[in-house]
């Protein structure tokens, strides 16, 4: 392999290593937020729908686990991905694609929540 640079290949640098940890640091935020609001939302959809019935606790719970599990997956997916594009010059895009969806999930909590605030 030729040192030579080629045109259109980006030549990874330590800035762009420390860019996809920060950028990973943000995701890493996001998702803890996300699943924060999430505890609080599923407790109200679950109030809301099921009331007091016996297995509304579980099916909370549940849902809590299972958006956990998500959030978890997407972090253990996203630090190879991102390192990636910090190497091939493509570390933006990585990152949007990866927070824009958590942002969207996280104001659409925020919207449900003031739902049943309202409404509920």
């Amino acid at each position: 392999m030729s040192a030579e640079r080629r045109p259109g290949r980006h030549i990874p640098r330590r800035r762009d290593t420390l860019l996809a940890y920060a950028a990973l640091a943000v995701i890493l935020v996001l998702s803890v937020l996300g699943f924060v609001l999430w505890q609080n939302t599923s407790l109200l959809l679950v109030g809301v729908l099921l009331g007091g019935a016996e297995s509304s606790a579980i099916i909370q719970d549940l849902s809590v686990a299972l958006v956990g599990i998500g959030l978890f997956v997407l972090l253990v997916v996203a630090e190879p991905n991102l390192r990636r594009g910090a190497r091939q010059g493509d570390l933006r895009r990585r990152f949007l694609r990866l927070a824009i969806p958590l942002v969207v999930f996280m104001v659409l909590e925020m919207l449900v929540q003031e739902a049943i605030f309202r409404f509920g």
